[in-house]
């Protein structure tokens, strides 16, 4: 599987998913690391420039050219987060901390999804198992939620 994380200089995970300078592509087969590779997308200087829309798109191309699965985060707003789900990502909430490790303790929460085929589901989330992302996002369809999902518990990130 293929995960998405937006990192600073210092290897955190950077809190900005949508003005991440770097964003590093985690590649996790059977809960190994098998590569980690990061991107500078210049999504900091670029978010500005042109619409909203435009800026979307220019993440929805990331994701899709590198075939990504789930992206882990501390949150983003509304329309990106929609746009993610109906992608079918699966987005891990609320994440801190060193990346490489939240990829490597989050993947086997997110494997597990995506071998019952939920997909485009949030995990995380400070509400105890449901989306929360962006401080009043419309609850997602009950994905993730208690389905062996990442939920409240256990997810790897930021120690939730």
């Amino acid at each position: 599987m293929i995960i998405a994380t937006p990192v600073t200089a210092d290897g955190l995970v950077d809190p900005r998913w949508g003005k991440a300078h770097n964003v590093a592509l985690a590649e996790i087969l059977d809960g190994e690391l098998m590569s980690w590779d990061e991107h500078e997308v210049k999504w900091d200087v670029l978010h500005d420039e042109g619409t909203e829309g435009a800026h979307h798109a220019r993440i929805v191309k990331f994701l899709r050219e590198n075939q990504v699965d789930a992206v882990i985060i501390k949150g983003c707003g509304n329309s990106m987060l929609n746009t993610m789900q109906k992608m079918g990502l699966i987005i891990a909430l609320d994440a801190e901390g060193v990346a490489q490790d939240i990829a490597l303790n989050t993947s086997p929460k997110i494997q597990e999804i995506i071998e019952m085929e939920i997909g485009g589901g949030c995990c995380g989330g400070s509400n105890g198992g449901g989306c929360g992302c962006g401080g009043g996002a419309p609850e997602p369809e009950p994905v993730a939620q208690g389905a062996g999902g990442c939920g409240g518990g256990g997810c790897g990130c930021g120690g939730h």
